[in-house]
């Protein structure tokens, strides 16, 4: 498949999808994403500005796997198409050519998408999606080091955009990932790589760690709760705050080091233990006080948790690489949540939670066709597609008679995962603005002020 045409079939419809995806809804998916390809930038501001990301393949694919009709795609589309920036194809910037040799003096320049995009593209042509990801991102080379820790930078939208073409079996969306990593600037890079040289200090994991341990060991450390990165107003800094980061907090976070020897079966345990934490960490972090309310910043942390199953399902990746990438996205939760203020996690916010329709939660079924039509940028159903996911590739676990691992995770059973999807629906639906849908900084306080008092 060519590197620049969207082909969506079928085949290829994601890991968690609907039955009744339509030969309309594909016609109507490939179209406009194609049109997004060619079109428009993966930033409609500049990185410098705080990087607002394009996100209409992330909302179109996921309408599309959750089932959505043609209207409906299409309706998501242009709900976002207003404020898109163009690539600006006859920009003299775009028209550099980007080689091996001239590589590192393009990066984190927004204004050379187009050229970056051109190079990846070539690059797919000539080799192959696979491989170009394991030159570019998986090999540990000094340049793919460095580019696979731009791709969690901006809030891991880099990530996330690659999920979706290696979910999605697209080349050219894996274009527009590299490309969006690329022009993204490096900060993450110098943490990862840091974590990653400290881990040979740390004993690997055995089957009794647990990772919601370490979330409360990263709250409960004075000399990381305490230091003055994380002081009232650090969540709107995300990306910023690597250098200023607390030896003791990236100590911690290095702790979760994954035991490379217990193979494959460690991998999806660890998959679905991370999917599971970190929903229960974007969930239980509410005020009492307060209505329910997600935070931005954590609510990236689950809707990118789908494509850790997607990776670790892939046959060309070894098992060295899909723990690694397991580490550098949880290192990454552990960073996201001390930036929001270390909130307290009170899981009886979602075992007690009351749907505001009804006294009982709507099902999966109700729920997905509730979201379908919640007018948003595409972060609502992401949110509720990750969470129908973890409902499943977690259930195995929850259930085990082994209590080793069913106590490593909090959630425990649809109902719960249920709740959490009613939650999600309640506090965003009545708010058309996408920025209104959620809130930042949930350790602190005044950011509370803003979310309606419990009623």
């Amino acid at each position: 498949m060519s590197s620049s045409t969207v082909a969506i079939t079928t085949a290829n419809t994601g890991i968690d999808h609907a039955d009744n995806i339509t030969p309309g809804s594909l016609e109507a998916a490939n179209q406009l994403l194609q049109h997004n390809h060619d079109k428009w930038h993966v930033m409609w501001d500049t990185v410098k500005a705080g990087g607002l990301h394009n996100h209409q393949v992330h909302y179109l694919l996921t309408d599309l796997a959750l089932g959505a009709s043609p209207e409906q795609i299409k309706i998501a589309f242009e709900s976002n198409k207003g404020y898109q920036r163009e690539i600006d194809a006859g920009d003299e910037k775009s028209k550099h050519v980007i080689t091996s040799e001239n590589f590192e003096e393009y990066l984190a320049h927004y204004e050379y998408y187009a050229p970056w995009l051109d190079f990846f593209q070539n690059e797919i042509n000539q080799k192959g999606w696979q491989a170009v990801l394991g030159e570019y991102l998986f090999d540990e080379t000094p340049r793919a080091n460095d580019l696979l820790g731009r791709m969690f930078e901006g809030a891991i939208h880099p990530i996330i955009h690659l999920g979706f073409g290696v979910e999605f079996a697209q080349p050219a969306i894996i274009a527009e990932a590299l490309a969006q990593a690329a022009i993204h600037r490096s900060q993450a890079t110098s943490y990862l790589l840091r974590t990653q040289e400290l881990a040979s200090n740390h004993p690997a994991w055995t089957r009794e760690k647990r990772l919601m341990d370490i979330f409360t060991a990263v709250r409960s450390n004075p000399f990381i709760k305490d230091a003055p990165v994380f002081a009232p107003g650090s969540w709107d800094r995300m990306g910023n705050f690597f250098p200023d980061l607390p030896q003791p907090l990236i100590e911690v976070t290095t702790s979760y080091t994954l035991n490379r020897s217990m193979g494959e079966d460690e991998v999806q345990l660890r998959t679905a233990e991370m999917i599971d934490v970190i929903t229960w960490m974007a969930s239980a972090c509410q005020n009492p006080a307060k209505a329910a309310k997600f935070d931005f910043f954590l609510m990236h942390s689950v809707n990118c948790s789908i494509f850790l199953s997607v990776f670790a399902r892939l046959d060309f990746l070894d098992e060295h690489t899909k723990f690694r990438l397991l580490e550098f996205k949880v290192r990454m939760g552990l960073v996201m949540y001390a930036t929001q203020g270390f909130p307290e996690l009170l899981t009886d916010e979602i075992t007690t939670y009351k749907p505001r329709r009804g006294d009982q939660c709507m099902n999966w079924t109700e729920v997905i066709e509730r979201a379908k039509n919640i007018p948003c940028d595409g972060h609502v159903v992401k949110f509720i597609r990750a969470l129908h996911h973890g409902s499943i590739v977690c259930r195995p676990y929850e259930d085990s008679k082994d209590e080793t691992i069913a106590s490593k995770f909090p959630i425990k059973g649809t109902e719960m995962w249920l709740k959490i999807a009613n939650m999600v629906l309640d506090s965003t639906e009545d708010y058309p603005g996408t920025y209104d849908k959620w809130m930042r900084g949930p350790g602190f306080d005044a950011a509370w002020d803003i979310v309606p008092d419990r009623k």
